[in-house]
């Protein structure tokens, strides 16, 4: 069997299938969250963040999005470290709910 990056053509078959993040945000579905590094360089900020901002444009929910500038993929600073902060944004938004 032929497998691309590690997965066989039937676990992509499986994955392709799946309904995007976008369009179940569109269908709605409980409240979000949506963080992304602004120094992202894994997801991209103009299709991917943006196709998402745009499926919440829509929501009355307290659903939210944030970029948040000088962080990367998994929201470290320049130097590799940890944004303090990230926890308590998310803590906040939860305690809203």
């Amino acid at each position: 069997a032929t497998n691309v990056f590690g997965h066989s053509a039937r676990s992509w078959r499986e994955l392709l299938a799946q309904p995007t993040l976008s369009s179940l945000l569109e269908r709605g579905g409980p409240p979000t969250l949506i963080l992304q590094g602004a120094a992202d360089g894994l997801v991209s900020r103009e299709r991917d963040y943006g196709a998402l901002v745009q499926a919440l444009s829509e929501r009355e929910d307290g659903s939210q999005h944030a970029l948040l500038e000088g962080l990367d993929h998994a929201f470290c600073d320049g130097e590799g470290r940890l944004d303090p902060l990230l926890g308590e944004r998310i803590a906040a938004w939860l305690r809203a709910r």
